[in-house]
């Protein structure tokens, strides 16, 4: 090998070893600014996207009717709470009433004993 050959040689490796290592750094900086993770992995499709806005409507109408349904079941429990509660406040007056009125009469029964007891002391 002569020296014009040798040099030409070591121009060419020069050259292609330049092209590599900045092949190799816009590699690097390609790498470097690609977004972490894969968008194609991480990202959903407008397939996708109408499904899922299809399944949350139809969860969002299922949440509404059981929001109804429940909310009439309470109607309902409030109204029988209600209506036993006046039931109850009905036998309670009814209760104190009957409460009194035997008062009285054990009261009367008491002071007619009480006279009987003094018309048989004397």
């Amino acid at each position: 090998m002569n020296v014009g050959e040798a040099q030409f040689t070591g121009s060419v490796l020069a050259a292609v070893g330049t092209l590599m290592g900045a092949y190799l750094l816009t590699l690097k900086i390609r790498d470097y600014l690609s977004e972490k993770p894969d968008p194609k992995l991480t990202y959903a499709t407008k397939v996708e996207m109408e499904k899922l806005r299809g399944s949350l409507d139809e969860a969002r109408r299922d949440f509404s009717g059981a929001h109804t349904e429940i909310s009439k079941r309470n109607d309902e429990a409030l109204a029988t709470i209600h209506e036993l509660i006046r039931r109850n406040a009905e036998h309670i007056a009814v209760l104190i009433a009957q409460a009194e009125m035997f008062d009285r009469r054990i009261t009367e029964t008491a002071q007619r004993v009480d006279r009987l007891g003094e018309r048989i002391g004397r």
